[in-house]
């Protein structure tokens, strides 16, 4: 028994270390890449609000068991893509409502329930269109998420709140908008996500100063940086331009100027998308 339990030691090693860099690159997915160093970044940044930390933590952890459970595409896993829609959850519920029993149990079932929404995204979308899932499954079941927070009567608030106070400078509205990306719109945050960017990819770190720079110059909300604007300007003008600029094609001019416009367009559907999903909170 001893020689046996020995030769599986390594074996489990191995499993656990996979299952450790897949978890990591649940995170570094955000910004579009499966990397262990990026990803350590990334989730150092969620825990300098520790309940927001453990919560994403949480989701990605979920996620990544069920689908090595259910028998899915190893490669898939381990470049994070099962586990960085899950993790948003996590982060999401903990940053917009109270803790208690009901958060933790949205938590569970949006985290689950995401897997197979992301595998059948990424197979119908591949298969028909030859596109990536990124966060559709994430928005299409944590709309749902949000539905039944409101249901549940969860007491909304938590650490995404807006801001008060005299209007932000460039600068803090710009680190708003990066912490904003793990729905924590904080300067100490933006900060650590700005490190992760410098250090991984110096072309991503320009692209989301183009992104930011075009909606602080086309929206003025932003300098009051009111509401929801730092999520909204992060989701919409900083992913876009990286995801465009960077990651989907070769940086390049043309590449920057897609980016741009992606960007644009994608604040003029927001902002036109808000008047109806308020109706639904």
């Amino acid at each position: 028994m001893a020689a046996v339990a020995a030769s599986l030691a390594p074996q489990w090693r191995a499993r656990v270390l996979a299952f450790g860099d897949a978890t990591l690159a649940s995170y570094g997915q955000i910004l579009f890449r499966g990397s262990r160093t990026l990803g350590a970044l990334l989730m150092a940044a969620t825990f300098f609000e520790p309940r927001v930390g453990f919560a994403g933590l949480a989701g990605a952890v979920l996620a990544n068991l069920l689908a090595h459970f259910a028998r899915l595409s190893p490669e898939v896993i381990q470049d994070g893509r099962y586990g960085y829609g899950p993790l948003l959850v996590g982060v999401g519920v903990a940053a917009s409502y109270e803790g208690g029993p009901a958060a933790l149990l949205l938590i569970i079932v949006g985290a689950l329930a995401l897997v197979p929404v992301t595998a059948a995204a990424q197979s119908a979308l591949g298969a028909s269109f030859g596109l990536p899932a990124l966060t559709v499954p994430f928005l299409a079941v944590f709309y749902l998420v949000v539905g039944s927070a409101q249901v549940l009567a969860l007491t909304p608030g938590g650490l995404l709140v807006p801001h008060e106070g005299p209007p932000l400078g460039f600068v803090q509205a710009y680190l708003h908008s990066l912490g904003a990306l793990f729905f924590l719109p904080e300067v100490k945050v933006g900060l650590m996500v700005l490190l992760a960017l410098a250090v991984y990819s110096r072309i991503g770190l320009l692209l989301s100063l183009m992104g930011f720079g075009l909606a602080w110059a086309l929206w003025p909300d932003v300098h009051a940086a009111a509401g929801l604007t730092p999520v909204i300007v992060g989701y919409n003008f900083i992913l876009t331009a990286i995801a465009l600029g960077g990651v989907w094609f070769v940086p390049s001019p043309s590449a920057f100027l897609l980016g741009a416009l992606g960007a644009c367009v994608s604040g003029l559907i927001t902002l036109g998308s808000l008047p109806y999903l308020a109706r639904g909170g």
